[in-house]
């Protein structure tokens, strides 16, 4: 993937005037250049980056998940479930067995 210059990131956050200030700015000031996009550049990339999370995180409290998990976390919560039937199960005097459906 290319990465976007700066003028495509201030589009993006919808600071349509911004590419046409900063061209007029380094041209008027053109030692000071660099250090300015570089500011300019890292402002944005922060608030893309603050953008994306919040986004992400409105789609995830949105699906109103029951309960987030990891993959990690995944297959030891099933286990436990499993275990838990299992157990129950052998209470009333049955057993799971892993050709049972």
């Amino acid at each position: 993937m290319i990465p976007l210059t700066l003028e495509q990131k201030l589009t993006q956050l919808q600071l349509l005037s911004a590419p046409e200030t900063l061209a007029a700015w380094e041209a008027r000031h053109p030692a000071e250049r660099a250090a300015v996009r570089a500011g300019l550049e890292a402002l944005a990339d922060r608030e893309l980056a603050r953008r994306t999370e919040r986004t992400v995180a409105a789609r995830i409290q949105a699906a109103q998940f029951v309960r987030v998990q990891t993959v990690d976390t995944f297959n030891s919560v099933q286990r436990r479930v499993m275990c838990s039937e299992a157990q129950r199960l052998a209470v009333h005097g049955l057993v799971l067995s892993p050709h049972s459906t």
